[in-house]
Parts: C-alpha cells; sequence; structure tokens
C-alpha cells in the first residue's frame, strides 16, 4: 500500500525482497513470488488459502511510504486454526530499509523455531547495498524490466547508472544494466554497445562473485554479441544456476543457447523452467513455442501459442505498444491459423513501434511461418544494416525461416548479411 499509487513498485519491491529472504533458509518451503503476488490485495480465509497453496504459515502485511518515512506492518498466521502466532509494526525511516527486511526475516524464522543451517548463520547479512537512495531507483528499474516494454530500456540504464554512482559496488544494479544494454545494442539502438553491457556484468562479478545475475548477465552478453558463442557463455549460465537454481535470467540465456545451438530440447527445458519461475514474462512463453516446433512437436507448440495469446493479450490490456508482447502475439496468431488477424496486428504494431528491429524481426518470423516470403523480406531489409552482427548469425540459424531459406529475396537478404559480417568494420552503433 501507498499513499502513491506511483510508488507501487517500492512495496511490491520490499515484499519480493522478504519472500528471497525466506526462501534461503533451507529449513523453509517458501511459495514463488508470482504465486503469492496473485494474492495481492485479496482477502482469503487462512485455511482456504492453506488449501490452494499447500502451506502450513501465512505472512501478511503492508507497506507504505511516504517521503522518507516507511511503515511495514507483518503477521505469522497459523493457517489451520488462524491464530497469530507473531506481529509487529515498523515505523522507520527510509535508511532503516534494509534492517527492518531482516528483523522481518529472522522473526518469522524465530517464530517458526527453524533452525538455520550452519553456512546459513549470516543469511540475513550483506545486503547489495547500503544506500537506501540507490536501493529505492534500483526497486524502479527492476520494475520497469520486469513489467515494461522495449522502450522503457534505456530509462532502465539511466536509473541503473544513477544507482551504480551512489553506490558502486551494488552489484545487482550493475546486472541489471548489463542486461538492459545488452538488449539495445543487439538491435542496433545508437549510444548502446556490446561491449558496455559486457563491462557492466564484470563490474556486477567483481563486486559479489556469488550474485547469480551477475553471472547470467555475463552469459546474455556473450549470446548476444558479435560471435554468439553460447560455448563461451555457457559457463557463466551454468555458474549462474549452481549459485542459485530458480535464477530466471540464467534460464532465459540458457534456453536462448539452446536455440542457437538448434539443442530445442534444452531450450524446451530451460525456458519452461523461466516460465514457472516468473509466469508473467513474456519473452520465455513466445520463445519456447519455437522449440517445440524445432522438434516438430505440434502439440505442445499450438498449447504454448495459446498460452502466448492469453499472456499478450494481458500484457496488451495494460500497455498497448509493448513490443515484445505485439510480436509474440502476431507469431502466435499465425501459428494457430487466424492469417487474418495476424496481418492485422502487424499493421497495428508497425504502426505503434515503427523503429524496433526486435519487433521487426518477430513479425519477419511469424510472416516465414505463414509462408509469405515477401512480406518476411521486407520487414529483415529494414534491420539487416542496424543490427548487431550476432543477430545475423542469430538469422542464420533461425529455425523460424526455414521454409523460406530457398526464395531468391531471402537468399539475397543471406548473402549481404554475409558480406557484412566479412567485413571488419563493427557496427555504427558500437562505440
Amino acid at each position: 500500500m501507498s499513499g502513491d499509487a506511483e510508488q507501487e513498485f517500492f512495496s511490491d519491491g520490499v515484499t519480493e525482497d522478504i519472500i528471497t529472504d525466506l526462501g534461503r533458509v533451507s529449513a523453509l518451503s517458501v511459495v514463488s513470488r508470482n504465486a503469492a503476488f496473485t494474492l495481492k490485495g485479496k482477502t482469503i480465509a487462512a485455511a482456504q488459502l492453506a488449501r490452494e497453496q499447500k502451506v502450513s504459515h501465512i505472512l501478511e502485511g503492508s507497506v507504505r511510504k511516504s517521503g522518507n518515512r516507511v511503515r511495514i506492518t507483518a503477521q505469522l498466521v497459523e493457517a489451520a486454526s488462524d491464530a497469530q502466532i507473531w506481529a509487529e509494526r515498523f515505523d522507520r525511516t527510509l535508511d532503516n530499509i534494509f534492517a527492518i527486511q531482516d528483523d522481518i526475516a529472522r522473526a518469522i524464522v524465530g517464530a517458526l523455531k527453524v533452525k538455520l543451517a550452519p553456512n546459513e548463520s549470516r543469511t540475513f547479512e550483506g545486503r547489495g547495498t547500503t544506500s537506501a537512495e540507490a536501493y529505492e531507483l534500483f526497486l524502479m528499474a527492476r520494475d520497469f524490466r520486469r513489467t515494461g516494454s522495449d522502450r522503457l530500456t534505456p530509462a532502465i540504464i539511466r536509473i541503473c547508472r544513477k544507482v551504480v554512482e551512489a553506490d558502486p559496488g551494488f552489484a545487482d544494479a550493475w546486472a541489471l544494466m548489463s542486461f538492459a544494454e545488452s538488449e539495445v545494442s543487439q538491435r542496433g539502438v545508437a549510444g548502446y554497445s556490446n561491449e558496455g553491457a559486457r563491462a557492466a556484468a564484470e563490474r556486477a562479478i567483481a563486486a559479489d562473485p556469488n550474485n547469480a545475475d551477475a553471472h547470467a548477465a555475463l552469459a546474455e552478453t556473450i549470446i548476444r554479441g558479435p560471435s554468439m558463442d553460447w560455448n563461451a557463455g555457457r559457463a557463466s549460465a551454468d555458474t549462474a544456476l549452481r549459485l542459485a537454481p530458480h535464477c530466471y535470467e540464467a534460464h532465459l540465456a540458457a534456453g536462448n543457447g539452446g536455440i542457437s545451438q538448434r539443442d530445442y530440447a534444452a531450450a524446451i527445458r530451460h525456458y519452461e523452467r523461466a516460465i514457472e519461475i516468473d509466469p508473467e514474462a513474456v519473452r520465455p512463453v513466445g520463445m519456447v513455442v519455437q522449440a517445440y516446433q524445432g522438434i516438430g512437436d505440434m502439440e505442445n507448440a499450438n498449447a504454448a501459442s495459446r498460452r502466448v495469446m492469453a499472456l499478450c493479450e494481458t500484457v496488451l490490456a495494460r500497455e498497448p505498444d509493448h513490443s515484445t508482447a505485439l510480436g509474440f502475439f502476431v507469431s502466435a496468431l499465425a501459428e494457430l491459423g487466424e492469417v487474418e488477424r495476424a496481418r492485422e496486428w502487424t499493421r497495428r504494431a508497425l504502426l505503434l513501434d515503427p523503429d524496433n528491429s526486435r519487433l521487426h524481426y518477430n513479425i519477419a518470423c511469424a510472416m516465414a511461418r505463414l509462408n509469405d516470403a515477401e512480406a518476411a523480406a521486407d520487414l529483415l531489409e529494414g534491420i539487416i544494416d542496424k543490427v548487431s552482427t550476432g543477430w545475423l548469425l542469430w538469422i542464420d540459424q533461425d529455425n523460424d525461416f526455414d521454409q523460406i531459406r530457398e526464395h531468391p529475396r531471402f537468399l539475397a537478404l543471406m548473402e549481404k548479411s554475409r558480406a557484412r559480417l566479412a567485413g571488419t568494420n563493427p557496427p555504427s552503433h558500437e562505440r
């Protein structure tokens, strides 16, 4: 809760961090962020909640922020009896936000009479930052990455730069900046580079070698980079998953690596795990369709396409120009045979976001699936000189284009792509 609706990212962020803290305790089984957030703002009887979520205890409360003051209330309820076994209210300044989170997590562990494992004695210490300013800005940027369209990516980078100015040792902020810059540099947005993304990932690892997102960010820079070398990026993704098996970004990177190697079974495994971790994330939901197509499992490909449609309809109702959702929505329509609707949404998408190379590319994939080589070539011609050289390698391996690879216009585009790959000059957007 907040007196200012625009501050909801803060209360959500604090809630998510408390969930993460409790999830680090091996003796506790904690429902995922997404499972918990579906219950936000709802009044449900404890016994019903216990049955639906298969839990013994419920932690509920509120976060209210006003200026530099924050109030957090929390209570722990035994689900079967609906009995309160712990409750507290914290009225502090924003500078105390980390201590409040630690106090809540420790209180829950104590109330449940849970014993920490020897290696968990410092579980609630060593926050990524001690700067309240850096933390609040980071929560904003993280919320933008989770929910926003590509148009917000440059803003994420700007915010993260401000965060690391306030705290140069904040590994999470460096990693988030790397993910964002890796993405925009790949699609050829001026002023950003894969080198910059890699430098940010390396700063994140230097700040905290045990930060899973930092290693996942490095893997992502490699798979999105000029060589698109998944074999070189695999070690970083594996390190991230060893540090945190539930790391969404690492599973997403590994899924992308599977697609690039045409190892579709691995891609499916990692994308589906990413979807379990964050069911509201559009990218793995959209990409796993291609992996099912790659192994010829059309039944699951169609089921996955219906899942894409349902999610993208929800996202686009909230944010009509969400380019990732637009691209995958058109692809799903094409996959399910809704040809005219796919073309109608193509016109709408290109009107809403006409300069987005990734959107053009994803729609070109959909047109290729419809065996419309001319439409696919029209879209690819507009981006072939803009996107990163790594992306050109991706086009050459992308199974979405297998149906039109022998078409004269596609062959001409691939010839142009190979000529650019053979050149020595870097793309104009790289610095």
